[in-house]
């Protein structure tokens, strides 16, 4: 890196989200957004130093110290590949059909890259900086590129940078030009087009089964709440015991969205069951959550299949369990199993149907910034 008296300044903004309405697309896209920014800041190569996450972006700057154009491309590179990789894999096991799941490998994502004198103020532990420059770099985030994917590097970040004889690859199609802005003028830059990356992000397809459904019980009912909130309350595992009382403990590793392929543990009258959120292919505008129980007991593929169907602002749930005898000799316990299976499923959908009705308040998720920055930040340096 190049010995500056300015500072390097630069912002990878994602954007492509529509305005959602209801709190379970806003809440998944929130959350979507959250670890697309952890992955930004766990890409962060150049090490650069955080200065905040605005909303859908991240500030970074590097004091005294320019990257080449060489470096500078190496970083956006390792960022929007690892940004692209991760929605296409959260595309594949995704088993939510809201807005925002259903949208979200459609974001997008574009670098400023900028530099200048600033004035660093220390606010507490975080570091804020002031500067003409900062306003700059933050007005260049809207121009008039016809892209949604690039990288744009200022004419004075350019004069800065040290020459190490790179050439962008030609399908960067480099455009030099300039936006104009109130209160700062024109300001001359040069954007690189990132679409044909996309050439280099990995695919992922979704894998689905075709679930065998044997002795299954099936329970419909319509319960009052629209169809991705009660989705929501039977897919976020953070409600499961607010209304499946049988469970005494649950445990489960990941704080994001569940996903096919997604464990989880449960304690249930002293039994310990180990279950996977199995992906299953839902018709029309129906929305299915499937899980599975390897073994428990005399039984083996304990299968669980809650059907959502949407009746307007209600659901019509179906909700369906099926099983198979470890050894065929013990069907002869059918009868019985089929009562005591019917009567907890009974109770388990009637609860369900109370909580969602009655107790169910969705709570906006929440973004601790300074814990993510704290944990991801990177300090090394090139």
């Amino acid at each position: 890196m190049k010995e500056s008296d300015n500072t390097f300044l630069f912002l990878p903004d994602i954007s492509g989200f529509s305005a959602f309405v209801n709190q379970t697309e806003v809440n998944h896209s929130r959350h979507i957004i959250s670890e697309l920014l952890e992955l930004l800041l766990k890409t962060n190569i150049l090490g650069l130093e955080v200065v905040e996450v605005e909303g859908d972006a991240i500030f970074f700057f590097k004091a005294k110290k320019i990257p080449s154009l060489e470096e500078l491309f190496r970083q956006t590179e390792e960022m929007f590949l690892a940004f692209h990789n991760h929605l296409e894999e959260y595309e594949a096991h995704r088993i939510c059909k809201c807005g925002a799941c259903r949208t979200a490998n459609k974001l997008t994502l574009k670098f400023i890259a900028h530099s200048g004198p600033v004035e660093p103020i220390n606010i507490g532990k975080f570091r804020k900086l002031h500067g003409n420059d900062v306003i700059v770099s933050h007005r260049l985030m809207k121009n008039d590129i016809p892209s949604h994917e690039y990288l744009l590097v200022t004419k004075r970040l350019m004069q800065e940078m040290e020459d190490t004889g790179f050439v962008p690859d030609k399908q960067f199609n480099p455009h030099d030009t300039a936006s104009a802005y109130e209160n700062t003028g024109e300001v001359e830059y040069t954007y690189f087009d990132f679409k044909f990356l996309h050439q280099k992000v990995q695919a992922y397809k979704a894998q689905y089964y075709e679930y065998v459904k044997s002795n299954t019980i099936s329970l419909t009912e319509e319960i009052a709440i629209e169809p991705y909130s009660l989705f929501d309350i039977i897919s976020n595992l953070k409600y499961r015991k607010k209304w499946n009382h049988s469970i005494k403990e649950l445990y489960n590793d990941s704080d994001n969205i569940n996903q096919s392929g997604d464990t989880h543990s449960c304690v249930v009258n002293n039994m310990v069951l180990q279950i996977e959120t199995i992906p299953v292919k839902s018709q029309a505008a129906d929305i299915v959550y499937g899980e599975r129980i390897a073994r428990q007991g005399i039984l083996k593929n304990i299968q669980l299949f809650y059907t959502v169907k949407p009746l307007g602002d209600k659901s019509r749930l179906v909700f369906e369990v099926s099983f198979q005898f470890l050894y065929p000799f013990l069907a002869f316990t059918k009868p019985y199993l089929y009562r005591r299976l019917s009567s907890m499923s009974e109770k388990m959908v009637r609860d369900l149907k109370y909580y969602a009705e009655h107790e169910h308040k969705t709570q906006p998720f929440k973004v601790d910034i300074s814990k993510m920055i704290e944990k991801f930040a990177a300090s090394s340096e090139i």
